[in-house]
């Protein structure tokens, strides 16, 4: 196959509106407890269980019905990200306190991961379950054991080490820096395999395809880009308005990625447009696909969620809180969702209530 150096649709975009009236869908379920933002949630593989992480510096965990489990508390600073280990026994958490923590499934601390200078603003576990990656603003990367023992450290030679995101075989990894304008690939050894350059400003979003041929980059420089996992670009997607969310469907055939200038949209892996999702009245915050690739989500600073078609046709607005919404997840069997919000709650959400059903 050939590919495009700059997205060029070999039809009419379709440029996906809201139906009227909007059709908006309360929440089944509200977590409360949180004193700040909740801005990160993670559902364990099975479906039993998810988990929240908020700026008051705790995580908590919660039964899929919304009771709650256990409150993770340990850190001194708020908490940036929560990921939960494939097999639902431990999960990890990072935090602007300089530390990452690991802790059993029950809320029991496992370890704590403190090696990094300042903030570590993300983390992902590998699918296999055997390792995970800190990503900090002191310029690493750095990969542990479950149980916290070093493995390597990924050494960027800008700071502000931004994203991260592992491939689904667990044999490698990409991360984003938004100081140097660069992403890079790395072995799950810690070698270095590729640089990606090219972007003209700090590179804020990295998303691996599930099939691991390729990987999709947003800068703040208003393009994003395609690769192959070798570092060859594959296309170059201009003229968009992106920020830090990005989704590649489960078939590995198309992405969506939210934008500060309130819209979604959708491109084939080659780069081309399919679809612009228009209706937020505000910058869009998250993005998440559904595991059938059937449907999405987005979220919003203007307090909803909406729910759209894989072909960008809208559904409903999921509406409940009360200030942005900051971050999804979406259940592995696709039938309910979280959200976490400024507004200190996380709420849980039937799919069977975006289609009519029960």
């Amino acid at each position: 196959m050939r590919w495009r150096t700059k997205a060029a649709p070999a039809e009419p975009v379709r440029l996906a509106r809201p139906v009227l009236p909007v059709r908006r869908v309360p929440p089944r379920v509200t977590l409360t407890g949180h004193e700040d933002m909740v801005d990160r949630v993670a559902i364990a593989l099975d479906g039993t269980w998810l988990a929240t992480a908020s700026w008051d510096s705790t995580a908590r965990t919660w039964s899929a019905d919304g009771t709650p489990r256990a409150v993770l508390a340990g850190h001194d600073g708020g908490l940036w990200a929560v990921a939960i280990a494939p097999d639902g026994t431990w999960l990890a958490t990072a935090s602007e306190d300089k530390t990452a923590r690991t802790w059993s499934a029950d809320g029991t601390p496992r370890a704590v991961l403190p090696a990094h200078l300042v903030k570590v603003n993300e983390l992902a576990i590998a699918p296999d379950g055997t390792w995970l990656v800190t990503a900090s603003l002191d310029g690493t990367a750095r990969i542990w054991s479950p149980d916290g023992f070093p493995q390597a450290v990924l050494q960027h030679k800008g700071r502000l080490v931004w994203a991260v995101a592992v491939a689904r075989d667990s044999t490698w990894l990409a991360t984003a820096n938004l100081s140097d304008k660069k992403a890079r690939i790395w072995s799950a050894d810690g070698r270095r395999r590729a640089v990606l350059a090219g972007h003209k400003k700090g590179v804020s979003t990295v998303a691996i395809a599930p099939d691991g041929t390729w990987l999709f980059t947003a800068s703040l420089d208003h393009t994003a880009r395609i690769w192959s996992a070798d570092g060859t670009l594959r296309a170059v997607l201009a003229d968009y308005m992106g920020n830090q969310t990005a989704a590649i469907a489960p078939d590995s055939t198309w992405l969506a990625a939210g934008g500060s200038d309130r819209t979604a949209r959708i491109w084939s892996a080659d780069g081309t447009l399919r679809a612009v999702l228009r209706g937020h009245e505000a910058e869009v915050s998250a993005v998440a696909i559904a595991p059938d690739g059937t449907w999405l989500a987005t979220a919003s600073f203007d307090g909803t969620t909406r729910i759209w078609s894989a072909d960008g046709t809208y559904r409903c607005t999921l509406t409940g809180h009360s200030d942005a919404v900051i971050t999804i997840a979406i259940a592995p069997d696709g039938t309910w969702l979280v959200t976490g919000s400024k507004d200190k709650t996380a709420m849980i959400w039937a799919i069977g209530d975006t289609t009519g059903g029960g």
